[in-house]
């Protein structure tokens, strides 16, 4: 069993990404950087989020669920699986998802709420990750 991330080439990782990708038990999230002196990280509290801090957090009347960048999360192939076993067909990013809804779609398939995902990167204080923009 393995870990699915959605990394880059575009992107800044430290190496210690892995061991904290491996330490995901279903869906974990850690905090991205981005240029700009801009990041997203979380709030957490007994090993639960509370809160996502974003400057995005969707469009107007259509909020996201989990506001998060594709950097951001990994997912455990085991949940995959589960998902699979349950509905009977592989978890997939769907073409009816909306530009910049992308991760919320994939969140939803396995996750209902915010607190179900796993605070990483010491409880999303440090960030190890830096997507760049051009």
């Amino acid at each position: 069993e393995g870990v699915l991330y959605f990394l880059d080439d575009d992107n800044i990782v430290s190496l210690n990404v892995f061991p904290e990708l491996r330490a995901i038990r279903e869906v974990g999230y850690m905090p991205v950087g981005q240029t700009g002196r801009l990041y997203e990280r979380c709030v957490a509290s007994n090993n639960k989020i509370q809160e996502i801090k974003t400057g995005w957090k969707g469009k107007p009347g259509n909020p996201r669920q989990f506001p998060v960048d594709m950097l951001g999360f990994g997912t455990r192939t085991g949940v995959m699986k589960n998902y699979y076993q349950k509905k009977n067909k592989n978890p997939a990013f769907d073409l009816d998802w909306k530009v910049g809804y992308l991760e919320d779609g994939w969140l939803q398939l396995f996750k209902d709420h915010l607190n179900e995902l796993e605070p990483l990167a010491q409880d999303c204080k440090v960030i190890i990750i830096i997507a760049v923009t051009f």
